[in-house]
């Protein structure tokens, strides 16, 4: 199978933090504050980087 990497879709829109560490350092106290504010500001759909691992969050009420 040859898959052409140019064929990707794009990822969704996210803060990744800085490189190598992602967000653990500027990471907030409280998780549930942390999802709920990154769901207001990219919406239902985002990525983030947590200790140089990349997530993808999907979110519904």
């Amino acid at each position: 199978m040859n898959i052409n990497p140019a064929s990707y879709l794009p990822l969704p829109p996210g803060n990744l933090g800085l490189p190598f560490i992602g967000k653990n350092k500027i990471f907030p106290k409280n998780y549930q504050d942390y999802i709920k504010e990154m769901y207001e500001k990219y919406g239902p759909i985002y990525q983030s980087r947590i200790r140089g691992k990349k997530f993808i969050y999907f979110q519904g009420y």
